[in-house]
């Protein structure tokens, strides 16, 4: 794949290893939109229309920095694949979802939004980020920017609880108010060995070693990681030929497996799993 900027954005050609559906249908990111014709991201206060075609595709942007690093256009996911196409029940993974890549995605938009997962449908996922967006974000062109902590902070459990966060409200408005009323810096997780950044995420209300994994994978493209869900379950099954093992066992077989490509390789053996 090689990429030019022109005035509206960035164009990608040969772009193999750039699917928008395998991108922002494995679960993921939660702000996006099919509109048929091409598909709308939003990340933050920022927008992205991609329109893809035979030859080529377009990212329409005005923040094309923002978008080259969320996109992760300047990693070879040819050279991933290679380095994992023969490990164990990759290649199937990998032919099934050759157009994937793991976005790289504001640490606190990917929290929040990462609280409304468990136990719930990615439609009603989608649904409720949007009406927090339009009740509390800033009004842009044509959409919503995310909400800062300062606008999530006034609101209390009734307003997660009216747009659809169900049981998670609590954790929503604990969670939220433990970052401000602590000043807990953000970016201090990168800074961190993955277990440690992953108590320490454990320690907020709502957000277990599954969610923890996956704000780690796709807050901070930390690699070592394996979120295990039902669909990542079935998979060990098929792998080891064990049932009834613990979830922390699991991780550390899987990345023991796939090493420091764990983070690759839980997304596509995930996405072909869940389809």
């Amino acid at each position: 794949m090689f990429k030019e900027y022109d005035e509206n954005g960035i164009i990608l050609y040969e772009a193999e290893h750039f699917n928008a559906k395998d991108i922002l249908t494995c679960c993921q990111v939660f702000r996006y939109f099919d509109k048929k014709a091409y598909y709308t991201v939003l990340s933050i206060d920022k927008k992205c229309d991609i329109v893809e075609d035979k030859n080529k595709i377009r990212l329409i942007t005005d923040d094309k920095d923002y978008f080259n690093n969320y996109f992760d256009l300047d990693v070879s996911y040819g050279d991933i694949i290679k380095r994992l196409y023969s490990l164990p029940f990759m290649a199937k993974a990998i032919d099934f979802g050759k157009g994937l890549r793991i976005l790289r995605q504001d640490a606190f938009e990917t929290i929040v939004t990462f609280i409304f997962t468990p136990q719930n449908k990615i439609s009603k996922v989608k649904v409720s980020i949007e009406k927090l967006c339009e009740e509390l974000g800033e009004k842009k062109d044509g959409y919503f920017a995310f909400p800062t902590i300062e606008k999530l902070i006034e609101v209390d459990e009734t307003f997660f609880r009216k747009i659809g966060a169900g049981y998670r409200a609590k954790s929503l408005y604990s969670t939220l108010h433990s970052i401000y009323d602590n000043k807990f810096d953000i970016e201090c997780i990168n800074k961190l060995p993955t277990e440690n950044a992953r108590k320490i995420l454990c320690g907020f209300r709502g957000i277990g070693s599954k969610v923890a994994d996956c704000i780690l994978l796709f807050g901070y493209y930390k690699q070592d990681v394996f979120p295990i869900d039902t669909w990542i379950k079935k998979v060990y099954g098929d792998i080891f030929k064990k049932e009834n093992v613990k979830d922390h066992i699991m991780r550390y077989e899987l990345i023991n497996l796939y090493g420091e490509l764990s983070g690759y390789a839980q997304q596509y053996l995930f996405y072909n799993k869940r389809q």
